[in-house]
Protein backbone atom coordinates (compact mmCIF):
# COMPACT_ATOMS: atom_id res chain seq x y z
CA UNK A 1 0.00 0.00 0.00
CA UNK A 2 1.39 3.33 -0.82
CA UNK A 3 0.65 6.51 1.19
CA UNK A 4 -1.55 7.88 -1.64
CA UNK A 5 -3.92 5.09 -0.48
CA UNK A 6 -4.00 6.02 3.19
CA UNK A 7 -3.64 9.84 2.21
CA UNK A 8 -5.29 10.32 -1.19
CA UNK A 9 -7.20 13.34 -0.60
CA UNK A 10 -3.83 15.18 0.45
CA UNK A 11 -1.70 13.68 -2.17
CA UNK A 12 -3.64 14.65 -5.34
CA UNK A 13 -6.09 17.68 -4.13
CA UNK A 14 -3.61 19.51 -1.60
CA UNK A 15 -1.01 19.19 -4.25
CA UNK A 16 -3.82 21.03 -6.92
CA UNK A 17 -4.49 23.46 -4.54
CA UNK A 18 -0.69 24.49 -3.72
CA UNK A 19 -0.43 25.30 -7.37
CA UNK A 20 -3.34 27.43 -7.77
CA UNK A 21 -2.59 29.29 -4.38
CA UNK A 22 1.29 29.63 -5.69
CA UNK A 23 -0.16 31.25 -9.09
CA UNK A 24 -2.04 34.29 -6.88
CA UNK A 25 0.66 34.82 -4.34
CA UNK A 26 3.91 36.56 -4.37
CA UNK A 27 5.74 34.57 -2.32
CA UNK A 28 8.30 31.90 -3.97
CA UNK A 29 6.85 28.77 -1.50
CA UNK A 30 3.76 28.31 0.63
CA UNK A 31 4.96 27.29 4.35
CA UNK A 32 4.78 23.65 6.03
CA UNK A 33 1.99 25.22 8.03
CA UNK A 34 -0.46 26.36 4.98
CA UNK A 35 -0.10 22.78 3.37
CA UNK A 36 -0.87 20.84 6.27
CA UNK A 37 -4.30 23.07 7.12
CA UNK A 38 -5.31 22.63 3.97
CA UNK A 39 -4.28 19.27 3.72
CA UNK A 40 -6.92 19.12 7.07
CA UNK A 41 -9.16 21.20 5.27
CA UNK A 42 -9.65 18.78 2.31
CA UNK A 43 -9.78 15.95 4.39
CA UNK A 44 -12.77 17.25 6.51
CA UNK A 45 -15.03 18.56 3.52
CA UNK A 46 -13.99 15.68 1.20
CA UNK A 47 -14.67 12.85 3.19
CA UNK A 48 -18.43 11.89 3.40
CA UNK A 49 -18.62 8.23 3.65
CA UNK A 50 -19.59 6.12 6.70
CA UNK A 51 -18.04 2.82 6.70
CA UNK A 52 -20.29 0.01 8.36
CA UNK A 53 -18.86 -3.40 8.94
CA UNK A 54 -20.95 -6.80 9.80
CA UNK A 55 -19.36 -10.16 10.01
CA UNK A 56 -18.43 -10.78 6.56
CA UNK A 57 -19.15 -7.76 4.68
CA UNK A 58 -18.77 -4.10 3.97
CA UNK A 59 -21.67 -1.52 3.47
CA UNK A 60 -19.78 2.31 2.50
CA UNK A 61 -22.68 4.65 2.78
CA UNK A 62 -21.46 7.79 0.40
CA UNK A 63 -23.61 10.46 1.82
CA UNK A 64 -25.73 13.93 0.52
CA UNK A 65 -27.47 12.55 -1.42
CA UNK A 66 -27.51 8.35 0.94
CA UNK A 67 -26.01 5.61 -1.56
CA UNK A 68 -24.63 2.49 -0.54
CA UNK A 69 -22.65 0.10 -1.84
CA UNK A 70 -21.78 -3.92 -0.62
CA UNK A 71 -18.55 -5.80 -0.52
CA UNK A 72 -17.96 -8.98 0.68
CA UNK A 73 -14.63 -9.53 3.15
CA UNK A 74 -12.21 -12.60 2.73
CA UNK A 75 -12.50 -12.38 6.25
CA UNK A 76 -15.11 -13.11 9.13
CA UNK A 77 -15.01 -9.88 11.73
CA UNK A 78 -14.97 -10.18 15.61
CA UNK A 79 -17.77 -8.55 17.34
CA UNK A 80 -16.88 -5.48 19.51
CA UNK A 81 -14.50 -3.76 16.98
CA UNK A 82 -14.41 -0.20 15.91
CA UNK A 83 -13.99 0.94 12.48
CA UNK A 84 -12.33 4.40 12.05
CA UNK A 85 -11.92 5.81 8.24
CA UNK A 86 -8.78 6.14 7.18
CA UNK A 87 -9.22 7.29 3.81
CA UNK A 88 -11.89 7.17 0.44
CA UNK A 89 -9.79 3.50 0.58
CA UNK A 90 -9.22 2.41 3.32
CA UNK A 91 -11.00 1.54 6.63
CA UNK A 92 -9.30 0.77 9.73
CA UNK A 93 -10.23 -2.61 12.38
CA UNK A 94 -9.35 -2.40 15.93
CA UNK A 95 -9.93 -4.58 18.45
CA UNK A 96 -12.69 -6.96 19.03
CA UNK A 97 -12.70 -8.55 22.17
CA UNK A 98 -10.91 -8.88 25.77
CA UNK A 99 -8.99 -11.82 24.29
CA UNK A 100 -8.61 -9.96 20.55
CA UNK A 101 -5.26 -7.69 19.53
CA UNK A 102 -6.21 -7.51 16.28
CA UNK A 103 -5.70 -4.38 13.98
CA UNK A 104 -6.58 -4.52 10.21
CA UNK A 105 -7.13 -1.87 7.06
CA UNK A 106 -10.01 -2.82 4.42
CA UNK A 107 -9.32 -2.36 1.32
CA UNK A 108 -12.46 -0.98 0.04
CA UNK A 109 -12.12 -0.85 -3.78
CA UNK A 110 -11.77 -4.84 -3.19
CA UNK A 111 -13.11 -5.99 0.41
CA UNK A 112 -9.58 -7.43 0.66
CA UNK A 113 -8.41 -7.36 4.74
CA UNK A 114 -4.66 -6.97 5.53
CA UNK A 115 -3.50 -7.61 9.21
CA UNK A 116 -1.24 -5.08 10.88
CA UNK A 117 1.15 -5.21 13.92
CA UNK A 118 -1.27 -6.35 16.51
CA UNK A 119 -2.40 -3.87 19.51
CA UNK A 120 -0.10 -3.96 22.61
CA UNK A 121 -3.76 -4.61 24.96
CA UNK A 122 -6.13 -6.64 23.63
CA UNK A 123 -9.78 -4.36 23.61
CA UNK A 124 -12.98 -4.77 23.01
CA UNK A 125 -15.11 -1.25 22.16
CA UNK A 126 -12.16 0.80 22.09
CA UNK A 127 -12.48 4.40 21.48
CA UNK A 128 -10.79 4.99 18.31
CA UNK A 129 -10.27 8.50 16.11
CA UNK A 130 -7.79 9.74 13.45
CA UNK A 131 -6.30 13.09 13.48
CA UNK A 132 -3.38 13.67 10.85
CA UNK A 133 -1.21 10.47 10.39
CA UNK A 134 -1.94 8.79 13.75
CA UNK A 135 -4.74 6.88 14.95
CA UNK A 136 -5.71 6.70 18.56
CA UNK A 137 -7.50 4.03 20.73
CA UNK A 138 -8.77 4.93 24.31
CA UNK A 139 -9.53 2.79 26.52
CA UNK A 140 -12.10 -0.51 25.63
CA UNK A 141 -12.88 -3.82 27.45
CA UNK A 142 -16.24 -4.91 29.51
CA UNK A 143 -14.17 -4.21 32.67
CA UNK A 144 -12.59 -0.98 31.23
CA UNK A 145 -8.92 -0.15 31.12
CA UNK A 146 -7.28 3.20 31.55
CA UNK A 147 -4.92 2.32 28.90
CA UNK A 148 -4.25 4.11 25.78
CA UNK A 149 -1.82 3.72 22.83
CA UNK A 150 -1.62 5.11 19.05
CA UNK A 151 -0.55 3.49 15.67
CA UNK A 152 1.15 5.23 13.32
CA UNK A 153 0.03 5.11 9.78
CA UNK A 154 2.93 5.94 8.07
CA UNK A 155 5.59 3.55 10.29
CA UNK A 156 2.83 0.71 10.90
CA UNK A 157 3.80 1.03 14.75
CA UNK A 158 1.90 1.05 18.07
CA UNK A 159 3.73 2.65 20.61
CA UNK A 160 2.09 3.20 24.29
CA UNK A 161 0.57 6.74 25.15
CA UNK A 162 0.09 7.61 28.66
CA UNK A 163 -3.25 6.13 30.71
CA UNK A 164 -6.27 8.41 31.24
CA UNK A 165 -7.73 9.27 34.71
CA UNK A 166 -10.47 7.45 34.63
CA UNK A 167 -11.90 3.86 32.64
CA UNK A 168 -13.83 4.18 29.14
CA UNK A 169 -15.87 2.00 27.39
CA UNK A 170 -18.11 1.94 24.35
CA UNK A 171 -17.81 5.77 23.82
CA UNK A 172 -17.01 8.23 20.96
CA UNK A 173 -14.06 10.18 21.16
CA UNK A 174 -14.43 13.30 19.32
CA UNK A 175 -11.44 15.93 17.75
CA UNK A 176 -11.26 19.86 18.89
CA UNK A 177 -8.20 21.63 17.77
CA UNK A 178 -4.87 19.70 19.05
CA UNK A 179 -7.14 18.29 21.68
CA UNK A 180 -9.50 14.98 22.14
CA UNK A 181 -12.49 15.34 24.06
CA UNK A 182 -13.57 11.84 26.03
CA UNK A 183 -17.05 11.76 27.27
CA UNK A 184 -18.10 8.48 28.28
CA UNK A 185 -21.52 8.07 29.43
CA UNK A 186 -21.56 5.23 31.00
CA UNK A 187 -18.98 5.70 34.23
CA UNK A 188 -20.54 6.75 37.31
CA UNK A 189 -18.56 9.99 37.98
CA UNK A 190 -19.43 11.30 34.72
CA UNK A 191 -17.01 13.58 34.18
CA UNK A 192 -15.32 14.62 30.38
CA UNK A 193 -11.74 13.79 30.03
CA UNK A 194 -9.76 15.71 27.71
CA UNK A 195 -6.45 14.23 25.65
CA UNK A 196 -4.28 16.69 24.52
CA UNK A 197 -2.44 16.33 21.74
CA UNK A 198 0.95 18.05 21.94
CA UNK A 199 2.07 17.33 25.00
CA UNK A 200 -0.03 13.99 25.13
CA UNK A 201 -1.52 14.55 28.65
CA UNK A 202 -5.04 14.31 29.92
CA UNK A 203 -6.71 16.11 32.34
CA UNK A 204 -10.19 16.08 33.80
CA UNK A 205 -12.82 19.06 33.22
CA UNK A 206 -14.85 20.07 36.20
CA UNK A 207 -17.78 19.59 33.60
CA UNK A 208 -19.73 16.75 34.82
CA UNK A 209 -22.42 14.90 32.20
CA UNK A 210 -26.29 15.21 33.08
CA UNK A 211 -27.00 11.51 32.12
CA UNK A 212 -25.87 7.90 32.77
CA UNK A 213 -26.77 5.88 29.86
CA UNK A 214 -25.66 2.32 28.52
CA UNK A 215 -23.84 3.87 25.25
CA UNK A 216 -23.71 7.33 23.57
CA UNK A 217 -22.36 8.68 19.77
CA UNK A 218 -20.48 12.55 20.08
CA UNK A 219 -20.06 15.19 17.78
CA UNK A 220 -18.74 18.71 17.20
CA UNK A 221 -21.22 20.97 16.23
CA UNK A 222 -19.20 24.54 15.77
CA UNK A 223 -18.11 25.00 19.68
CA UNK A 224 -20.46 22.82 20.97
CA UNK A 225 -20.02 19.40 21.85
CA UNK A 226 -22.96 17.22 21.33
CA UNK A 227 -23.80 13.78 23.11
CA UNK A 228 -26.70 11.60 22.15
CA UNK A 229 -27.45 8.94 24.21
CA UNK A 230 -28.90 5.71 23.22
CA UNK A 231 -32.39 6.35 25.59
CA UNK A 232 -33.25 9.37 23.91
CA UNK A 233 -31.52 12.84 25.54
CA UNK A 234 -28.82 14.70 24.09
CA UNK A 235 -27.00 17.07 25.67
CA UNK A 236 -24.49 20.12 24.50
CA UNK A 237 -22.11 21.80 25.63
CA UNK A 238 -19.91 24.89 24.53
CA UNK A 239 -16.32 24.26 24.67
CA UNK A 240 -15.04 27.49 24.41
CA UNK A 241 -16.43 28.82 26.77
CA UNK A 242 -15.18 26.73 29.19
CA UNK A 243 -17.51 26.66 31.59
CA UNK A 244 -21.64 26.02 32.46
CA UNK A 245 -23.49 23.14 32.47
CA UNK A 246 -24.61 20.65 29.67
CA UNK A 247 -27.66 21.78 28.32
CA UNK A 248 -30.31 18.39 27.86
CA UNK A 249 -33.19 17.96 26.07
CA UNK A 250 -34.98 14.77 24.66
CA UNK A 251 -35.12 13.83 21.34
CA UNK A 252 -37.96 11.76 19.25
CA UNK A 253 -37.38 9.49 16.38
CA UNK A 254 -36.36 6.22 16.35
CA UNK A 255 -33.58 4.99 18.43
CA UNK A 256 -33.30 1.30 17.17
CA UNK A 257 -29.40 0.05 17.48
CA UNK A 258 -28.08 3.33 18.48
CA UNK A 259 -26.94 1.54 21.55
CA UNK A 260 -23.36 3.33 20.55
CA UNK A 261 -21.34 4.24 17.48
CA UNK A 262 -19.60 1.55 16.06
CA UNK A 263 -17.44 3.65 14.34
CA UNK A 264 -17.11 7.20 13.65
CA UNK A 265 -20.09 9.55 13.36
CA UNK A 266 -19.85 12.05 9.65
CA UNK A 267 -20.88 15.75 10.15
CA UNK A 268 -22.79 16.59 6.71
CA UNK A 269 -24.24 20.18 7.09
CA UNK A 270 -26.72 20.04 10.04
CA UNK A 271 -26.61 15.77 9.89
CA UNK A 272 -24.86 13.50 11.76
CA UNK A 273 -24.35 10.14 10.22
CA UNK A 274 -22.59 6.66 12.07
CA UNK A 275 -23.42 2.96 11.83
CA UNK A 276 -25.42 1.52 14.76
CA UNK A 277 -24.00 -1.04 17.19
CA UNK A 278 -24.53 -4.62 16.12
CA UNK A 279 -26.09 -3.27 12.51
CA UNK A 280 -25.06 -2.35 9.31
CA UNK A 281 -27.75 0.01 9.40
CA UNK A 282 -26.93 3.64 9.06
CA UNK A 283 -28.25 5.67 12.14
CA UNK A 284 -29.00 9.73 11.02
CA UNK A 285 -29.37 12.51 13.74
CA UNK A 286 -30.83 15.83 12.71
CA UNK A 287 -28.83 18.05 14.76
CA UNK A 288 -31.82 21.29 14.04
CA UNK A 289 -34.78 19.57 15.33
CA UNK A 290 -32.91 17.03 17.56
CA UNK A 291 -34.49 13.84 15.49
CA UNK A 292 -33.22 10.50 14.70
CA UNK A 293 -33.98 8.06 11.54
CA UNK A 294 -32.79 4.92 10.44
CA UNK A 295 -31.38 4.60 7.02
CA UNK A 296 -32.73 1.26 5.59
Amino acid sequence: MTTTDLFPETHDRVLFNWTRLHSHTPFSRLSTNISQEVASYLLTVCRQLVPAISRQSLKLYRLDPVSVETKSLNWSVPEGLRACLISEKVVMLVGGSERTREASFVHIPTGTVELLESLLVARNSPGVVKKDTLVYVFGGNFEPTRTCEKFNLLARVWSRLPSMHRAKFAFTPVLYRDTILLPEVRQSEKVVEVFSVIPETFHLLSLQMPFTDTGSTAVMDDNHLVVITCHGQVGRWNVDLGQGEFQVKDFSGNRESLAYCAGTPVKVGRQVYWQGYDTTKLVVFALDGDTMTVQE
